[in-house]
């Protein structure tokens, strides 16, 4: 049987191994606090995993698949098992994706993408932490094949969840941002698994693409691809390029150039060099930015 599909949205039921995923994450809510003070956690229900397991015993053909399905990208994003036991790469090595879990992938880590073919039966809420907002969507796979469920894709923002996440990840000791994972999850699985749910309206395409479009005036494009864009989005990479421009008026290269622009004008006006602007907007080198710069001046 599909796990948990006949329960979704109005609840995550209790799977058949009587795992009581509502009633774990509600007691492990930690609300964030500006002075890093912490309360303490009573038997918290969520592990926060971000590097691979050493004791794994992965088959061939896994390994294979992952290495040759590699995935990475400039934003935070989170792996929230739902339901199922499978096996996830990251950094070359590999996680079991199981409830109680949130596999955090900081920026730049490489890992799969998406889901090798034959994978087990799961079901995945992933999140990815944009600019004020996370997008969140959900994956089951059944028989073999995994497929996004259009009916999951939400937009939440800071206030909402309760998490200023672009703080705490700036601004937090590296030992820290494990807890600001795990509030943010938690938050996360609060809101989506609450009867509440059902009076939620999906993500519309305007709203979609104007969290992307802040994303990269966050970013001015450093780490995003187009695939990577995509896939935030929930679309194809030919329907987003499409709604896209059908949003904004502007190629999506064109919005991450103009982008870049203010932010070099902002640097500029700081009087950063144009190594240390290259080095911001993710540029090799300082002739690298110099002719994207003559290029992008000779178009204005």
């Amino acid at each position: 049987m599909p796990p948990c599909r006949s329960a979704w949205p109005h609840g995550l039921a209790v799977s058949e191994t009587g795992h009581p995923l509502r009633a774990a994450f509600t007691c492990c809510y930690i609300p964030l606090v500006p002075d890093w003070q912490w309360p303490a956690l009573i038997a918290p229900a969520l592990e926060v995993l971000d590097e691979p397991s050493q004791t794994l015993e992965v088959p061939g053909v896994r390994r294979d698949w992952s290495r040759s399905n590699p995935h990475q990208h400039g934003t935070h994003e989170l792996l929230i098992p739902l339901a199922g036991d499978v096996l996830y790469g990251i950094n070359e090595g590999f996680v079991q994706a199981q409830p109680g879990r949130v596999i955090w992938f900081r920026p730049g880590v490489v890992h799969d993408a998406g889901y090798p073919p034959a994978i087990g039966d799961c079901d995945h809420l992933w999140v990815r932490l944009l600019a004020r907002q996370c997008a969140v969507f959900r994956v089951v796979a059944f028989d073999g094949r995994a497929e996004r469920d259009d009916r999951i894709r939400f937009l939440f923002d800071e206030n909402e969840l309760g998490v200023s996440w672009l703080q705490w990840f700036s601004d937090a000791p590296g030992s820290r941002q494990t807890y600001a994972v795990l509030a943010l999850a938690a938050a996360v699985l609060r809101i989506v698994l609450s009867s509440r749910l059902e009076q939620a309206p999906v993500a519309g395409v305007a709203e979609v693409v104007g969290a992307v479009q802040a994303h990269l005036r966050s970013t001015a494009g450093r780490g995003d691809h187009l695939e990577s864009l995509a896939d935030m989005a929930g679309y194809s990479k030919f329907h987003f390029l499409r709604v896209f421009k059908q949003e904004t008026g502007m190629t999506v290269q064109a919005f991450i150039n103009a982008a870049r622009a203010t932010r070099v004008a902002e640097l500029q006006a700081n009087g950063a060099s144009v190594g240390a602007i290259a080095q911001e907007l993710g540029f090799a080198s300082a002739s690298s930015f110099r002719r994207w710069w003559r290029a992008y001046r000779g178009l204005e």
